[in-house]
């Protein structure tokens, strides 16, 4: 059975070579020649010993002749091996996501490009850029320690932060950078506050230039940044300090049975009048101030007393 022709790399020609060859053959051919023979013959004393003669005889014989004739033949090139009949490249080494594609050569898989420091290393190839990662097969990309897959892009892997970041973006494997208007917390790194450029009155900053009263206060009409406590009935004569707390202006004091209402002091008793004001003491319906005394009050008499004295309006 004849054996199959050797090919070519992947079909081709590649590796395909031919080599001529000397090649010595026999043929026979038919001839005449001459040929001797021995015969024997009984000879001597009485015919008792035995006597060879040589015939030449002319015979038609078969003559083997030897002959030379080159000879083409095809055979592997150097740098191929015969490999079922397929003349292979032979590379010394296997190089990752490539092929042995001519000797000492190699062409990278779909996907993948030769890189630029090595012949033997082919890198994966991503249509765009990875973001905090490196493209380690055809259009993926590993992120690098401390960064996750982005969930709607394939290509940007984005910083963990063991803990969620108040008021601030992680931007780093557990860093978190404050969104504008917000400084760092001097306890915790994961969280940002707000900055305000006035101090809170009465209240605190939860936004950027935002002041958010404490309960029972409310904001100021003319100051943002400071809240007013809230009494729910006015205060007289004196100053809501505190929800519900009304401190009296000088020279007032509480009332016993109103907590929103002061009373004007005097240190002297009034006398048929009342305290109106601190030291202040206004007589009472058909009665004058006394001229020597401030705090007393003498009642008028529409007309002079004889022989007495006005003792009552």
């Amino acid at each position: 059975k004849p054996c199959a022709a050797l090919r070519g790399f992947k079909d081709t020609q590649m590796g395909l070579c031919t080599v001529t060859t000397t090649v010595t053959r026999s043929m026979t051919m038919m001839d005449w020649k001459r040929l001797s023979s021995r015969r024997s013959r009984s000879c001597g004393f009485l015919w008792t010993k035995t006597c060879y003669d040589t015939v030449w005889n002319t015979e038609y014989v078969p003559v083997y002749i030897d002959y030379t004739e080159q000879e083409m033949e095809t055979v592997c090139c150097g740098g191929y091996s015969n490999t079922w009949g397929e003349c292979v490249p032979v590379c010394s080494r296997s190089c990752a996501h490539s092929e042995c594609v001519a000797p000492e050569t190699w062409s990278c898989n779909s996907g993948y490009k030769k890189s630029d420091w090595s012949s033997c290393v082919c890198d994966a190839v991503c249509n765009k850029d990875c973001e905090h990662g490196e493209c380690t097969s055809p259009n993926f990309c590993s992120c690098h320690a401390g960064y996750q897959k982005h969930p709607f892009d394939n290509y940007v892997c984005l910083p963990v932060c063991n803990k969620t970041c108040e008021n601030s973006k992680c931007t780093a494997p557990n860093v978190c950078s404050c969104n504008i208007g917000y400084i760092k917390d001097p306890s915790d790194s994961y969280k940002c506050n707000p900055i305000c450029s006035k101090e809170c009155k009465n209240g605190r900053c939860t936004a950027p230039d935002v002041c958010s009263c404490n309960y029972g206060y409310e904001k100021d009409n003319l100051d943002s940044y400071r809240c007013n406590p809230v009494c729910r009935k006015k205060c007289q004569f004196g100053e809501c300090t505190a929800p519900e707390i009304c401190s009296c202006d000088d020279g007032y004091e509480k009332d016993t049975l109103d907590s929103y209402s002061c009373n004007p002091i005097c240190i002297k008793k009034c006398q048929n009048g009342k305290c109106s004001a601190p030291e202040v003491c206004s007589c009472n319906y058909g009665y004058a101030k006394d001229s020597l005394n401030s705090y007393k009050c003498n009642p008028v008499c529409s007309k002079e007393c004889q022989n007495g004295k006005c003792s009552a309006p």
